[in-house]
């Protein structure tokens, strides 16, 4: 997850808007002078440039060109995510509820999930999913499903295969065993997932007709932007 986060972060600020003083900085970063971005980067996020600010951060959480620093980092974060960058309130979440750089607040980090979340960040729907459905006191089974559905829709594989164990679990939805299987069908790639083996057990208390509604259903669940869609269209009319 960590390495995936990462890569997403490098892209964003990759393809941030152009912005003098900052495009230099991050062909500095590529090139491995962190010195050079450093200097880029510094008076850019002390004006309030957030992708200046999360890569400020970047940097003390990686200690390049600076000591490591995560509590300097977990500062640059919250400038940013204060400004409503939706990155910086992922990785600002990320930290409150691992106690990275500051100390461990599970109500912080869900705060600045949510926010990330609701600007559609699959990543933050995905962690509060999770929060809502084992981590959260109290739990809540719909708030779970909700967030679940949001992160599977951007084809995110974790909440596509969470979400096909909650309908095969009945919680958080009524249990539908043909939409449990479609899910974990998409990301079965092989015979000793796990995907593979919770879609082998539902299929043992399936018939026919409803393994092959099932697999129907996978082609349209893996259709771009269409999982709930296709999921609502067979409620409506299921085998």
């Amino acid at each position: 997850m960590k390495k995936l986060l990462l890569a997403a972060l490098l892209t964003t600020l990759f393809t941030a808007p152009a912005h003098a003083g900052f495009d230099e900085g991050m062909a500095a970063y590529q090139k491995n002078n962190f010195p050079l971005a450093l200097k880029e980067f510094t008076p850019l996020a002390e004006q309030g440039h957030a992708k200046a600010q999360i890569s400020l951060a970047l940097m003390y959480s990686r200690g390049q060109g600076v000591p490591k620093d995560e509590s300097i980092a977990a500062d640059w974060l919250r400038k940013a995510a204060e400004q409503g960058d939706s990155t910086a309130q992922l990785l600002l979440g990320m930290k409150y509820t691992t106690g990275n750089g500051v100390i461990r607040d599970a109500t912080q980090g869900t705060k600045w999930y949510l926010k990330a979340a609701e600007q559609g960040v699959a990543n933050a729907q995905l962690q509060l999913a999770f929060i809502y459905f084992d981590l959260g006191t109290p739990q809540d089974d719909t708030q779970a499903a909700n967030w679940f559905h949001k992160a599977a829709e951007q084809g995110n594989p974790t909440a596509q295969s969470m979400l096909g164990l909650i309908y095969g679990q009945g919680r958080g939805v009524t249990e539908n065993t043909v939409i449990a299987y479609a899910l974990l069908n998409l990301n079965a790639a092989n015979i000793d997932s796990r995907d593979t083996r919770l879609r082998n057990l539902i299929e043992e208390n399936m018939t026919p007709k409803q393994i092959e509604a099932a697999k129907l259903l996978t082609t349209e669940l893996a259709k771009p932007n269409n999982l709930n869609k296709a999921i609502e269209a067979y409620l409506k009319n299921p085998a």
